[in-house]
């Protein structure tokens, strides 16, 4: 035993430096580099010296600060005479680095955030390995953290604020069948109900901890057959505080007045469709973290296929997305009837597009008896569809929205296996050789630069990526194209098969 213990603890210092170093670096130092890149055009086209170079880059990171003051006026006076001197290609993209993104540049806390997570994990392991030569007094400090009690509780290390977490809601309609009822409310599993169902999940968000981008949940650790896990804590993780089911009326009400509240997103909504391996919880977290980190305020929306949540069942999800058809139809003209809400923006991730896909090729559904586009955007994030299957159904897309965007990636390693399970079929969500798929009237946006973690997916880099996040925040907010308009570290490209934008390494 004291030769497996040795053993293990050799292995957890071995892998410490890899693990530390590996989380330490910073992955936002490239948008810095970008930046300084495009204030060396400013500096030409303007005439600026050394100095007044400085003095723009130190306004454009104090635009980007959360704790924003107001400029001085001797800044104003600077950004007024640099607009005068620089073409107007260079003012909208001026403009959108000043603009109000607060995910572009990496907050100052991010790197603090990092070292704890590259200590913890050689210390939870070196933890178990204790505890296995049973030395179980070293988790007696521990026993208080995992008995805290949830719920609302005061934050010594902030005397300004008395809670430790938010609530994010979410309204979401399904067509899975509930399977039972919890304290909580009802838990919905991978079993098709044959109906709409729909409501409401308020979910934890901690506020305190949490980085944009993730999605905090309880850690465990694993050795051989023993796993130890952390108690779900509303002030650490993602958790359910409630799940209701609502008539349509009631549901229409409540989203209503969120609606008319929206400052920051007035009149305006999103509907999530999730992908692939996504069970109901997993697809409601999603949903509230994309809300909380764009820090939207309007009704936040989720339409949840009955996806079996299992790697192993890829065949049987396509199934269920595409039966799913009917449901969403009725969920899509549900929120497009809610009073105050004007513009509706749909994201599909994954095989949430091919589910899409399947509901606007069908004739006869509510969408396609209207006269007008319903949807302000679509945007479609890691598409797992066949790119020949979105060519027959692009016009409808042309149809039902009045922009489209595609965020696609080659270094996106469930939609290459996604490649291999179709024989090779080109996903739309993939990057080749002469870059992403190009249609009339979709905006293709190669973000394979922004997916480049050794040991993930980076399938759901959409949500991951600061940059991409803020250049959703700017399409939900003004909707503007092209995508180098919004945000300047896209840049376009004239592709063999036409025009797109990328993001440089």
């Amino acid at each position: 035993m004291l030769f497996l213990i040795g053993g293990l603890l050799l292995l957890a210092i071995a892998t410490y430096p890899f693990v530390f170093t590996r989380w330490v670096i910073s992955r936002n130092d490239r948008e810095y580099a970008r930046l300084w890149t495009f204030l060396d055009v400013i500096q030409r086209e303007a005439q600026l010296d050394s100095e007044k170079k400085l003095q723009l880059y130190k306004i454009i990171l104090s635009t980007k600060n959360v704790h924003q003051e107001p400029l001085e006026v001797e800044d104003l006076m600077l950004l007024e005479d640099i607009k005068s001197k620089i073409s107007s290609e260079n003012q909208t993209k001026l403009d959108g680095y000043l603009g109000s993104n607060l995910f572009f540049l990496t907050e100052s806390q991010d790197n603090t955030e990092i070292i704890i997570d590259g200590i913890s994990m050689p210390l939870a392991a070196i933890g178990v390995l204790l505890m296995l030569g049973g030395s179980f007094s070293v988790f007696e400090p521990l026993s208080e953290f995992f008995s805290k009690e949830e719920g609302i509780k005061d934050d010594p290390a902030d005397p300004k604020s008395d809670r430790r977490y938010a609530i994010q809601r979410i309204y979401y309609g399904t067509d899975r069948a509930a399977t039972k009822q919890t304290p909580k409310g009802p838990d919905f599993g991978f079993q098709r109900a044959n109906k709409l169902s729909v409501g409401f999940a308020d979910v934890t968000i901690p506020s305190k901890v949490h980085r944009v981008g993730q999605i905090e949940l309880p850690r465990s650790v694993t050795v051989f057959t023993l796993t130890i896990s952390e108690k779900e804590d509303s002030a650490r993780h993602f958790t359910i505080h409630k799940i209701s089911q609502l008539g349509i009326n009631e549901l229409k009400s409540r989203a209503s007045k969120a609606a008319t509240k929206a400052k920051g997103y007035p009149a305006t909504a999103f509907i999530f469709i999730h992908g692939f391996n996504t069970s109901f919880r997993s697809a409601v977290f999603r949903t509230a973290q994309l809300a909380w980190d764009l820090r939207f305020d309007g009704p936040a929306f989720l339409y949840s296929w009955p996806s079996v949540g299992d790697t192993k069942n890829y065949v049987t999800d396509i199934d269920a997305a595409a039966e799913a058809a009917p449901h969403m139809d009725k969920f899509f003209d549900l929120v497009l009837a809610i009073p105050g809400i004007e513009r509706v923006h749909l994201v599909a991730h994954s095989m949430g597009n091919y589910a899409l896909a399947e509901l606007f090729k069908r004739a006869e559904t509510r969408l396609s008896k209207r006269q007008d586009a319903p949807f302000d955007e679509i945007i479609l994030a890691s598409p797992d569809i066949n790119v020949r299957s979105f060519r027959q159904v692009r016009k409808q897309f042309d149809r039902f929205a009045e922009d489209v965007t595609l965020y696609a990636s080659s270094t996106d390693k469930a939609l290459l296996a996604s490649k291999k399970i179709r024989s090779d079929f080109e996903r739309l969500g993939d990057v080749g050789n002469d870059g992403p798929a190009v249609f009339p009237g979709v905006y293709s946006i190669d973000v394979s630069s922004e997916g480049t973690e050794i040991f993930s997916t980076n399938h759901n880099i959409y949500v991951e990526s600061k940059l991409i996040l803020s250049d959703l925040g700017q399409l939900f907010r003004f909707g503007r194209h092209p995508p180098d308009w919004r945000t300047p570290a896209f840049y376009p490209k004239a592709g063999k098969n036409g025009r797109y934008w990328y993001v440089p390494y």
